[in-house]
């Protein structure tokens, strides 16, 4: 009798503490080899989830995307774009979120579809500044680009200011701000066809750079890509988006596609 009830006195401390652990995952962590529970100590339940991927944002609406507004028709840029101009961005990003509740965006790539030959381009070059002063247009060829959801069933929870170059004059924002981050650098390849796909990857640098196939054939054009470290668009801030080509005397003239996340 005295053996059933030691018996029995064991399994209900166990259930108890089984119990506790798993209403109080702030307890002390059990530090022996044995995952079973033991009395005087919790053992708080601890879950794993993994990273949430593009399919999880376009189901409750937070991965947006903004592109050209008709199929075909490429963006005009300016024809002999051929450094790095601070007051010029091609793309030109402001994060309306409230401050203080907003949400921060992420920016997840950037995909240009060249509609012309980049005439004498040695390279494609690209630069992205966030900056916490927001920025003023004083000269305007910008094409305002209204984001959309991915998800058909599903209105995008946020819509930033997107602001796109599309005019053989240049736009001109004020300067840049002392606070700014030169966020992202890097070269998506040379002298292309009409076609060639060129694509800039944000936030995962495990992935090496480069991509098959970058040559341009006359009946295959390539594809080029880069890829750069994370970019966060906090709410409230700017961020601008740069191309250009050395030597360059013509445009891509790209249709472009843009997908951010908005967290």
């Amino acid at each position: 009798m005295n053996t059933f009830r030691l018996a029995l006195v064991g399994a209900l401390s166990y259930v108890i503490v089984a119990l506790m652990s798993a209403c109080n995952p702030g307890g002390a962590p059990d530090a022996g080899v044995s995952s079973a529970p033991k009395l005087g100590v919790v053992n708080p339940v601890q879950q794993f989830y993994p990273a949430p991927n593009r399919n999880q944002f376009a189901s409750e609406g937070s991965y947006i995307i903004a592109t050209n507004p008709t199929v075909g028709t490429g963006l005009t840029w300016v024809a002999a774009q051929t450094s790095f101009v601070d007051t010029g961005p091609n793309f030109w990003i402001h994060n309306n979120e409230n401050t203080s509740t907003g949400r921060t965006l992420f920016l997840d790539y950037i995909k240009l579809v060249s509609t012309a030959v980049g005439t004498a381009a040695v390279s494609w070059q690209y630069a992205v500044i966030l900056d916490p002063i927001p920025r003023t247009i004083t000269t305007n060829n910008f094409l305002a680009i209204t984001p959309k959801s991915e998800n058909s069933g599903t209105s995008a929870i946020a819509t930033p200011t997107i602001n796109v170059q599309n005019s053989a004059t240049a736009s001109v924002l004020s300067a840049s701000s002392g606070s700014k981050v030169i966020a992202a650098r890097g070269m998506v390849g040379g002298v292309n066809i009409a076609g060639h796909v060129y694509t800039v990857a944000f936030g995962d640098l495990s992935l090496g750079g480069g991509t098959p196939g970058a040559t341009d054939t006359a009946a295959a054009p390539g594809r080029s890509a880069d890829l750069s470290p994370p970019i966060a668009i906090a709410p409230g801030h700017d961020c601008s988006i740069y191309f250009w080509a050395p030597s360059s005397s013509a445009s891509i003239n790209p249709e472009f596609e843009l997908g951010l996340v908005a967290r």
